[in-house]
């Protein structure tokens, strides 16, 4: 049973390691820069006089 519970540890610290990356990787993607292509106005309002 000992090793069972081992098993259990890992695959809830997998999981969570896991979560965590992904929301990581979606907090980084929320920060950065607009993806290629897409409008920069839409990013940055002080190009339109509205910003301040």
């Amino acid at each position: 049973a000992e090793v069972l519970d081992d098993i259990t540890k890992l695959v809830k610290a997998a999981i969570a390691a896991r979560e965590q990356v992904l929301s990581d990787a979606c907090a980084l993607r929320r920060k950065g820069p607009p993806p290629v292509g897409s409008t920069v106005v839409l990013f940055n309002p002080n190009t339109l006089g509205r910003g301040d």
